[in-house]
């Protein structure tokens, strides 16, 4: 897609499930030099963050992918009733685009077919771990996925529109 470019130089750290507790909880996350994707299987995310634009809430569910820049801080609440079910991505990216938005839908859950195809290279159970090329290239693919989503729904009247069609 013409999006591969924007996630040049995007480098995997390390990816794994993460089920939230069933109580609950605050949690401040501070985030150095890499980033987060948070691909969301199951239950429910809740964070704040402070922008430019003021304080955000941020909302995501099954289906729904958060993107966490780095050097960014934000609270994370846990829903008890909906405990996070998720799969975590960090990595560095030196470049990312400026106008990315937290939260996109995977409408055609390619983020989620890719980021379980990352998981099952980089853990392979014949004890084989998937080389730095493969893992970044899976990586490169997920963030242009993500890049390409986030430009589908700029208009934000457009994105709860698309949002409400879709849960109803």
């Amino acid at each position: 897609t013409d999006h591969v470019p924007c996630a040049r130089g995007a480098h995997l750290l390390h990816l794994g499930f993460f089920k939230g507790p069933s109580s609950r909880v605050l949690s401040r996350c501070r985030r150095a030099a890499e980033c987060q994707l948070i691909v969301v299987t199951g239950g429910v995310y809740v964070a704040t963050v402070d922008t430019a634009r003021g304080r955000e809430r941020i909302r995501a569910e099954a289906g729904d992918v958060v993107f966490w820049p780095s050097a960014t801080e934000d609270t994370d609440e846990s829903e008890p009733d909906q405990p996070l079910c998720c799969i975590n991505i960090f990595f560095l990216w030196p470049h990312p685009p400026a106008d990315l938005p937290f939260v996109v839908h995977d409408t055609e859950h390619v983020i989620d077919l890719l980021t379980h195809r990352l998981l099952a290279a980089v853990h392979d159970p014949a004890g084989r771990t998937a080389l730095d090329d493969e893992a970044d290239a899976y990586l490169a693919a997920i963030l242009a996925e993500f890049a390409s989503l986030a430009k589908a729904v700029e208009d934000p009247m457009l994105a709860r529109v698309a949002e409400y069609t879709e849960r109803n």
